[in-house]
């Protein structure tokens, strides 16, 4: 009789799970595909992003063309989601921002040219989930939020993010935090979606042309998919990567790795 009362309880979870996210715009419901997606994926504890509807609706206002063509989603994490139907939200989003953490594995649902923005806690930064996301053809951003709380302003006295980083504790205690948007990573987010919807048209497509996007050539001599991908992983400005053929063709020059 318990374990029936336990299924049933666990069948109401999931049912409920389920009808608060068929109920997001995300999932096309109400015409909303005729409009761009911004999901803000929210974890379910521990390192939760503070004011998510409301930095969802600033980020919908920043974004080009505003609230006439971007509807925004804030989903949050429920272990009985069904993976088809956070496939059918997610594939449809064009930005997806979430706190660093397991979640950030959801980038293999978004659509290529999508952009995965990851905010960080305080103190705390691993660029590990940016490499698989430029792999899989998205653009990617982060932030360092600000620290919330006592123990995460106690670590942003004592430490530097590198000093913060190499030690065990500290690095324990600093993922804890929760997160917070700034108004300028509202802004940066915006920048990028105009910078990719632009390179999109076939626009700035130059590494020259440093009008909207700046495209740079790797210092370092990348001159392959994955050197590209290798030298714009481990730059924390860079958002996106490609190769440019430099019109050299068999007479010099050839193709060289650029990064945004």
């Amino acid at each position: 009789a318990k374990e029936g009362k336990a299924d049933e309880k666990a069948i109401d979870k999931a049912e409920r799970a389920i009808a608060e996210l068929e109920g997001h715009a995300c999932m096309g419901g109400g015409g909303s595909t005729t409009f761009r997606h911004v999901v803000v994926y929210q974890r379910d504890a521990g390192r939760r992003l503070e004011g998510a509807e409301e930095a969802a609706n600033a980020l919908v206002e920043a974004l080009p063309g505003g609230t006439g063509a971007w509807r925004h989603s804030v989903v949050t994490h429920r272990e009985n989601l069904p993976p088809c139907l956070l496939k059918r939200c997610l594939g449809n989003a064009d930005v997806l921002v979430t706190p660093h953490g397991f979640q950030s594995m959801l980038y293999v649902l978004l659509k290529p040219g999508a952009m995965m923005y990851e905010v960080f806690p305080h103190r705390y930064y691993k660029h590990g989930y940016k490499r698989a996301a430029l792999e899989w053809g998205l653009a990617h951003g982060a932030s360092l939020s600000p620290p919330r709380g006592a123990l995460p302003t106690l670590i942003s006295r004592a430490f530097t993010t590198g000093g913060c980083m190499s030690m065990y504790y500290c690095r324990y205690l600093a993922r804890k935090g929760d997160v917070v948007l700034e108004a300028r990573d509202v802004e940066a987010i915006a920048r990028a979606v105009r910078a990719s919807d632009r390179d999109a048209r076939g626009a700035a497509m130059d590494p020259k042309d440093g009008s909207t996007i700046t495209w740079m050539k790797d210092p370092n001599g990348a001159v392959g998919r994955r050197e590209c991908l290798a030298a714009c992983a481990a730059n924390h400005s860079c958002q996106k990567f490609k190769l440019v053929d430099d019109g050299g063709g068999g007479g010099g020059g050839g193709a060289h790795a650029s990064f945004r």
